[in-house]
């Protein structure tokens, strides 16, 4: 593992030269993944770890500055990934880890309003976590207390089946992407944020929370799951590509990340295996995975948790924290030691502030500094990671 002494001058060399930009936050996108709100839970995590106050005192001021603003403005965007729903699950969760008091009268003013988004969302067929359905069920995921939770349950399966395409004994999910040619094709999306990798993790999150739709649910997870393993290619590099495109059955190319690719696919295949007391599709996913522990491949030079070092790390983190074998816990160790090197280099050379991902100037967990801190931070301190059921992990 790497050593206290590593975590505590790396962080806070990190956190010293990003927070100088900290003046350039705009507080017109309150969401959490591509938001600006990483930095908030962020802070607050960092108050706990260090037992530094300061830092808390920073979340608060940054938490109502957000609020005080979505106040203020008329047409409020109501997305997971950038707007109110992503702030909505933000305020839920660090409620429930009791960083704050629970403002309830505010969360079911915003509960009426993201119901009839999401309504809306289910009839465009729109199951994106950034902008559609998915993330907006992330935040009825969330509410515990919200009591028409079964109902919108009920609803998001009837559109979920009535969205998709029944293909010989398999049942399917189209979106439209442009091709390498720019035109737009019928495509079979295998991503998290937007493609069927995202929908099998938000069921999969349904099945844990409530039985109420138990049969459908668990008939949706097999079904989904095995219109994931019917996409699985004989490539020497990847076996999920990101994207398939019906007409030129062409395919768009993956490596080890979060937004796409075999260490994604095999997690949330793993965690179907198990839920679905599937024992072949278990084992499977576990013999697939163990397999990724040998890979090397990766987007070198890029540090964000959405497609970086760090996302690799984390996944292997979160694998083991779900089977405990000990090769995940090793291969994590591996990606966080380069991860741990290139933020040292680009400290040293002064290039963290001019990195081409503007890394610094980004305050989202998955596109900017604070979603690659708070990873290190969960990681080096050994525990359970919560947070990142907003990542549908």
């Amino acid at each position: 593992m790497i050593s206290s002494i590593d975590y505590n001058i790396i962080i806070a060399d990190l956190i010293r030269t990003a927070g100088k930009k900290e003046g350039n936050i705009l507080f017109d996108k309150p969401g959490v993944l591509t938001g600006n709100q990483g930095i908030t839970i962020l802070y607050f995590y960092l108050s706990r770890v260090s037992n530094d106050p300061s830092y808390s005192k920073k979340g608060y001021s940054l938490l109502n500055r957000f609020i005080e603003h979505c106040n203020s403005i008329e047409k409020l965007d109501l997305r997971f990934g950038s707007g109110m729903a992503g702030l909505g699950w933000l305020i839920e969760h660090l409620s429930q880890q009791e960083f704050l008091t629970h403002p309830e009268d505010f969360l079911i003013d915003l509960d009426k309003v993201l119901k009839a988004e999401l309504y809306k969302q289910l009839h465009l067929k729109n199951f994106d976590l950034f902008d559609g359905a998915n993330g907006l069920m992330q935040y009825f995921l969330i509410r515990k207390e919200y009591p028409e939770f079964e109902k919108l349950v009920g609803l998001y399966i009837e559109n979920l089946i009535s969205a998709s395409v029944q293909a010989e004994d398999l049942r399917k999910w189209y979106v439209t992407a442009k091709n390498n040619r720019n035109s737009i094709e019928l495509t079979c999306n295998l991503g998290v944020p937007h493609g069927v990798l995202g929908t099998l993790s938000v069921l999969l999150k349904i099945e844990k929370r409530t039985q109420i739709h138990h049969e459908s649910i668990i008939k949706l997870i097999k079904e989904v799951s095995k219109s994931i393993l019917h996409e699985r290619v004989s490539n020497e590099v990847y076996s999920f590509p990101s994207i398939v495109f019906l007409e030129s059955k062409t395919m768009a190319p993956s490596d080890l990340a979060w937004c796409y690719g075999d260490l994604s696919a095999g997690y949330m295949l793993l965690q179907a295996g198990i839920v679905t007391n599937d024992e072949s599709l278990k084992e499977a996913s576990l013999s697939f995975l163990l397999e990724i522990c040998k890979r090397t491949d990766c987007r070198e030079g890029n540090l964000t948790l959405c497609h970086g070092l760090i996302s690799v790390s984390h996944l292997f983190y979160k694998i083991f924290w779900l089977s405990k074998e000990m090769a995940f816990k090793q291969a994590s160790v591996f990606w966080l030691h380069k991860t741990y090197t290139l933020i040292n280099e680009k400290i040293k050379d002064g290039s963290l502030q001019d990195d081409k991902q503007d890394l610094i100037n980004e305050y989202s967990l998955l596109y900017g500094y604070p979603g690659l801190a708070l990873s290190l931070i969960s990681q080096t301190t050994g525990h359970e990671v919560l947070w990142d059921e907003c990542l549908l992990l």
